[in-house]
């Protein structure tokens, strides 16, 4: 091919982005606009939250030397450089979380619009039209940069507002939070447009992007959390978002690595799509026999045999939390013992701030973030039922012997035991490390496994909102996530930030007794489970007055 015949075939293969961009951009703003409003009001949480926390300089002194010391929060929000300064704070509280929703969004945003779009049979009927070979997927990432470059924005802008009132806001260091915010997002946006040419099903590219997220995470906060292995953090695309230092020292030449990182994989997305057949991935799905097993013959079956993956993988990852926070208990008395700030802290809660109440405290939170992380695996499988719907693949289903009820079931009922068994099963690792590293009586297997128990209820409301706008307004179903990003908010940061009884209990988890320290109580966990219930009922309903889509 001659020099001039190169050239012309470059734009050819870009032919149409901008028309599919504007049609990707109109699919998801709605999503967008949700995703980035969590991010929005965790960041600017963390900061309106400072004066609380931190009311004076001992206090502040104190806490930063006790954050410091402690494994857990290490692993879980990274290491603390500096708490000195409403910035800072929000750095280390928002920072991690933020850039792993970021992540998120442009993985299911390139699988979306690449990978699903080739499993629906669309991307084939796209290309027939005057559209590019590599238009999709310059398309899709284009949007997923796009959509981290407004999550930067937007964190910068509401942090430049929270510190008005301060008189003095600092561009720097809110400019420099929100870019390592967006850039942990672009470096996922090349790993979804890889793992989109390697997977034959949109399930697989997301679990395989997913893998690589929470493998990394995991290794930014051990390296963090280990002495002597600090360079790990180094080989984590979150670990370069934290070297950036916001608000500290503001290093901007780091962002060159996830700027590069974002690239290479950019450039070997677009090298393998061009060398495989549209339609299939560079790992083949494997032909199954040509009749299904008795044990295959049902609508239940195929919805466990599609998720089985995403089980499998979620509850591996819940077992490694569980273990990791069962690890740290034992410090956790040790570590703010003789603290007088977090000992007024405790009294003020009804704890007499003895190390072992304060365990107790810890013990009693693991469970509620662990049961939160386990509503948006639910909601996940919950939502598969609407990829099916739209993809095509329901009618068939529903032109058998297969009631609604029961399609309906099959997804709604499973996202609510997948997510009860990959909660009980970071709660079983959780119970086991902790009794194994605790003093002998401090807590058994069997209360932490009850105080976990009472969690679930919690669960099933929150997933049960998901299962009625399925059933009866799938259209509205990105409600679900807001729902879950809500829940969470008000969960962790709502009792910080002082919000008003009538906010906090908007969340199903204000109302689950804390078992630890203050026993079980049925009366909220019956009217949970009853609220779920009542949920479910309403989505099996709306399933049999509603119309299939597949638009």
């Amino acid at each position: 091919m001659t020099a001039s015949a190169r050239a012309a075939a470059r734009p050819r293969a870009l032919a149409g982005t901008g028309t599919l961009l504007r049609l990707a951009l109109g699919r998801d703003r709605l999503r967008f606009a949700g995703w980035i409003a969590g991010v929005v009001l965790l960041a600017a949480s963390s900061y309106l939250a400072y004066d609380t926390v931190f009311p004076d300089p001992a206090t502040t002194a104190e806490l930063t030397a006790s954050f410091s010391s402690n494994t857990a929060f290490t692993l879980l929000l990274g290491e603390v450089h500096d708490l000195g300064t409403p910035g800072a704070f929000t750095t280390w509280r928002s920072l991690g979380l933020s850039s792993v929703a970021v992540s998120l969004m442009a993985i299911f945003t390139v699988v979306r619009h690449t990978r699903a779009e080739e499993d629906s049979g669309r991307a084939e009927l796209v290309a027939s039209a005057v559209v590019g070979r590599h238009a999709a997927l310059t398309a899709a990432t284009l949007l997923a940069a796009s959509a981290c470059l407004a999550a930067t924005v937007a964190v910068t802008l509401s942090l430049l507002a929270a510190s008005l009132p301060d008189g003095a806001p600092d561009l720097g260091g809110a400019l420099a939070l929100g870019a390592a915010i967006g850039a942990t997002g672009l470096v996922f946006t090349g790993v979804a447009a890889v793992t989109a040419q390697l997977g034959s099903f949109s399930r697989t590219a997301n679990a395989l992007a997913g893998a690589l997220l929470a493998v990394t995470y995991v290794l930014r906060g051990w390296g963090a959390a280990t002495s002597g292995a600090e360079w790990v953090v180094w080989l984590s695309p979150f670990g370069w978002g934290e070297q950036v230092l916001p608000y500290l020292e503001n290093r901007w030449v780091v962002l060159a690595l996830p700027l590069a990182a974002t690239g290479v994989a950019l450039v070997v997305a677009h090298l393998v799509l061009a060398r495989r057949d549209l339609g299939f991935g560079l790992l083949g799905a494997r032909p199954g026999p040509a009749t299904a097993a008795p044990r295959l013959a049902s609508v239940w079956a195929l919805s466990w045999r599609l998720g089985r993956v995403s089980v499998a993988g979620w509850t591996a990852a819940f077992v490694l939390l569980g273990a990791l926070y069962g690890s740290v208990t034992a410090s956790i008395g040790d570590i703010f013992r003789d603290n007088p700030a977090l000992e007024q802290i405790l009294q003020e809660t009804g704890s007499s701030g003895a190390a072992e109440d304060l365990t107790l405290v810890f013990l009693g939170s693991v469970p509620t973030i662990l049961a939160l992380v386990a509503t948006v695996h639910g909601v996940q499988r919950v939502l598969h039922g609407r990829t099916e719907e739209l993809e095509g693949r329901a009618e068939p289903l529903l032109a058998t012997s297969t009631s609604r009820t029961a399609w309906l079931a099959s997804h709604g009922v499973a996202g609510l035991v997948s997510a009860t068994l990959v909660y009980a099963a970071g709660m079983v690792a959780f119970a086991l490390v902790t009794v194994a590293t605790t003093d002998p009586g401090t807590v058994t297997v069997a209360r932490l496994l009850v105080a976990g128990l009472v969690q679930v209820p919690a669960v099933w409301v929150v997933v049960g909102v998901a299962v009625v706008l399925l059933g009866a307004a799938p259209r509205f179903l990105p409600v679900a996530w807001v729902v879950v990003a809500v829940t969470f908010v008000l969960t962790i940061f709502g009792p910080a930030l002082g919000l008003p009884d009538a906010a906090l209990d908007l969340s199903p988890f204000t109302h689950v007794p804390e078992y630890l320290t203050e026993g079980l109580r049925a009366v909220p966990l019956v009217v949970l489970t009853v609220v779920a219930a009542a949920l479910l009922a309403t989505g099996f309903v709306g399933v049999r007055r509603r119309d299939l889509e597949q638009h």
